[in-house]
């Protein structure tokens, strides 16, 4: 579901977002909710890493699972 929201964006940024767009062959809306999407998921990555206990993993496989994460979080599981 999505809702409709006005977001104020310096006239520089949306014009490049658009340009970005366009070039891609999606929506700038498309654009700015795929950007919003990975800039929440480096915070919530983040933040996983300052609260998170030594796991024994190696950083490349905490990002396997969190990717996984991720990618299963989009796919609606």
């Amino acid at each position: 579901m999505a809702t409709d929201a006005n977001i104020k964006l310096p006239d520089e940024l949306l014009a490049q977002a658009q340009s970005i767009a366009q070039t891609e062959g999606i929506t700038a809306d498309d654009f700015v909710t795929e950007a919003t999407k990975k800039q929440v998921a480096r915070k919530l990555i983040e933040k996983l890493k300052r609260e998170a206990k030594p796991s024994g993993m190696t950083e490349d496989e905490e990002m396997e699972i969190v990717n996984k994460a991720v990618h299963d979080y989009r796919r609606g599981r």
